[in-house]
């Protein structure tokens, strides 16, 4: 018992132990290596997928056009996404390899701030572990060209900031990064606005702090938010109209985005466990203490935090700065908690479950074995099974690219063989449109049988189609074929289709019509 004690004690000293300088640009190197292939067929071939990233994409490449969200096409989120690969496009062009090498930026940009929070609250090697953990356990799985990326890196770097102090410089500076944040997506940014500042005033209140001192900082993070936030949206407000503006990024958020399926709280615990493949066990582990540990982990952080508070070493602040933006971000998930969702914002989770076993111990030492252990099991495997599940690759207008769904693979060699840059292509045509250069005059770039799509943008497309006359439209079967109430919304539309093209194609889950 003795000899055992000796060894956790020992494991205790190794973690809490001085790290050589070159530990840390060591590991964001490592971060690199782990990250290129994870976007890239090796040696430089980027990897595309017709995920819900390429609904940015196609709106980035309709602004390279002069087109315009809310004004000229439908966009329910702030423009953020859309206006940085708008610029990127702008500058470097409109390729595949652009956006790959975004996002591996984008991964070593979030290790790296997880590593600058990770050392304001723990010490020694431990800090390694919540980096590890964010950069094994979530971006492999969502790394993509999505909002929620850089609405997540913006609330960290709001918190980066203010994990040590809390003047008012920083404290506008943390509300520039939130306003740029909602800038992404725009309850993201509202939500750690709403953390940040009952930290602040709860802070205020329990180191008994002057009341006037304690609301100067809260006016100086709440103005800095407001302003930078209003600035940022008034050229769309000025080219498409306040009331538009508004009503697309709020009215329609409210009364209509829970009519989705995946927009509402039943998707909580929805995802399929078992059986599930040897090589995705690591992700049913992750889901496992995702769906256990949120927000519960936050709620142990501040109880553990009151108890240590009189204690001789006293825990840092920050760590309930941690749990109050957690506690925020997973409230701003809580309407629609479906799994990836809650990957997102579980970036406070890391630094938690490392501050809560940092002490000596056999669990605490059993638990970061196991939590290292499972950040290596996808760590080891991640880009050999990314390289070894490429199935082809192709010369498209977006540059060389390669593949991993077969038939998203053969559904562009199919279209880029019948079609050039420029040309129009409706319907279910999402996936395609930047990988082919291709164009969608309608203002949404998707039906649905749901509330989700309103009467008002079915009509719009109709009447596009009808003016456009696209060569091709792609058809999910599955929203003509049905006899519900919810698929005669689409009537018009697949009666329109079925009279004046004819079926060509046939894949897997989408169908190809020519107009006759």
């Amino acid at each position: 018992m003795e000899d055992e004690s000796r060894g956790t004690l020992s494991v205790w000293s190794f973690l809490n132990g001085p790290v050589p300088r070159l530990a840390q640009p060591l590991f964001l190197g490592c971060t690199v290596v782990y990250l290129y292939p994870q976007q890239f067929a090796l040696p430089w071939t980027p990897i595309l997928t017709g995920n819900d990233s390429v609904l940015f994409l196609n709106e980035a490449q309709r602004m390279l056009r002069g087109e315009m969200p809310y004004r000229d096409f439908f966009q329910f989120l702030t423009p953020g996404i859309d206006v940085i690969y708008y610029l990127l496009f702008r500058i470097c062009g409109p390729s595949a390899f652009v956006v790959s090498a975004s996002l591996v930026a984008a991964g070593l940009c979030g290790t790296t701030l997880m590593l600058h929070i990770s050392r304001r609250v723990l010490r020694g090697w431990l800090v390694f572990l919540p980096p590890l953990l964010y950069l094994t356990l979530t971006l492999p799985l969502v790394l993509d060209a999505v909002h929620h990326l850089f609405s997540a890196l913006a609330v960290m770097a709001a918190v980066g900031i203010l994990i040590e102090q809390r003047t008012p410089k920083r404290l506008a500076l943390a509300g520039v990064f939130c306003a740029i944040a909602s800038f992404f997506t725009q309850t993201r940014g509202l939500f750690a606005l709403a953390g940040l500042a009952a930290f602040v005033l709860w802070e205020g209140l329990s180191t008994k702090s002057d009341g006037r001192a304690v609301w100067r900082r809260e006016a100086a993070l709440v103005a800095a938010y407001a302003v930078v936030l209003a600035a940022l949206l008034l050229p769309f407000a000025r080219m498409a109209g306040l009331r538009t503006l508004f009503d697309s990024i709020v009215v329609f958020p409210v009364r209509y985005y829970g009519a989705h399926p995946a927009n509402n709280a039943s998707v909580y615990l929805s995802d399929p466990l078992l059986p599930v493949p040897w090589w995705r066990f690591p992700l049913f582990v992750d889901w496992v203490l995702l769906h256990a540990l949120l927000p519960l982990a936050y709620f142990l952080g501040v109880f553990r935090f009151l108890r240590e508070r009189g204690q001789k070493e006293r825990p840092a602040a920050g760590v309930m700065l941690m749990c109050f933006v957690g506690i925020a971000l997973c409230a701003e998930v809580a309407r629609a908690p479906i799994f990836y969702r809650l990957q997102w914002v579980s970036f406070p989770l890391c630094i938690i479950l490392a501050w809560l076993v940092r002490g000596p111990g056999r669990a605490n030492a059993g638990i970061i074995a196991a939590l290292a252990a499972l950040a290596l099991l996808f760590l080891i495997p991640g880009a050999w099974r990314v390289q070894h599940s490429v199935c082809a690759t192709m010369r498209l207008p977006v540059g060389n690219v390669a593949f991993r769904d077969r038939d998203y693979y053969d559904q562009c060699a199919w279209l880029a063989s019948r079609t050039r840059p420029g040309d129009f292509l409706m319907g279910e045509s999402y996936r395609h449109l930047f990988a082919l250069g291709l164009r969608n005059p309608a203002r949404v770039q998707f039906l649905t049988t749901s509330g989700f799509t309103t009467p008002d943008q079915i009509d719009d497309f109709l009447q596009k189609l009808k003016q456009n006359r696209a060569k091709f439209v792609v058809l999910d079967p599955t929203q003509c074929e049905g006899q519900s109430l919810e698929a005669a919304r689409l009537r018009p539309v697949c009666s329109f289709i079925c009279e004046h093209y004819r079926r060509v194609a046939a894949f897997s889950d989408l169908q190809v019509w020519e107009l006759r």
